[in-house]
Order: C-alpha cells, then sequence, then structure tokens
C-alpha cells in the first residue's frame, strides 16, 4: 500500500484549502500598494476621471489571484471525480474478485 502517497494527497489537499481561505475574501480586492504613491510623480493626479472600482476590477494582481483560486477549485473538483472514478473501479475489482471466487 502507498501510505506515503495517501499522506502527500492529504496535506496537498489541505495546504490547497488553507490557501483557498485564505484568497477567498482577496479575490474581490484592491490589492495592497507594493509602494506608497508619490504624490508629485508620474502618479500623482492629472485631473482626469477616477473610477476606482475599473481599477479594482481590471488590476492585474487581484485577476492573477481569482485566476489562481479558479484553477484551484477545478483541480479539486477535477481529483475528486479521478479519486471517484478509482474508487469505484477498485471496489468493482474487489467485489468481483472475492464474488469470483464462490462460483
Amino acid at each position: 500500500m502507498s501510505d506515503s502517497n495517501i499522506m502527500d494527497l492529504a496535506r496537498a489537499v489541505l495546504r490547497v484549502r488553507d490557501l483557498l481561505n485564505d484568497a477567498e475574501g482577496m479575490q474581490w480586492d484592491r490589492p495592497p500598494r507594493v509602494k506608497p504613491r508619490d504624490d508629485d510623480g508620474p502618479s500623482a493626479g492629472q485631473g482626469g476621471h477616477s473610477d476606482p472600482t475599473a481599477s479594482t476590477a481590471l488590476n492585474d494582481r487581484r485577476l492573477a489571484l481569482r485566476g489562481a483560486v479558479r484553477d484551484a477549485e477545478v483541480a479539486l473538483a477535477g481529483a475528486v471525480a479521478v479519486l471517484r472514478r478509482s474508487e469505484d473501479g477498485l471496489a468493482s475489482a474487489l467485489d468481483e474478485f472475492v464474488e469470483g471466487a464462490n462460483v
């Protein structure tokens, strides 16, 4: 039996769960500023229209986090499907093995 593989899988699933819990709410928020704004430099306001909603929605870092959350959710769903197919196949083979002995 491959207990090592089972433990590795369990650790990976728990780590992904923890990371998803951390990312769940953050994926919709504007990320923190990398460095303070320079009010005298090129990032200073130019008197134009500010759209904080669009700025947040289109933020590359936020979109990358959102994409990673979706990828993790899809990977987990795929892993569950693969393991269920393996479970069904193994259970069926075991049943056939045991029942075949009683024929």
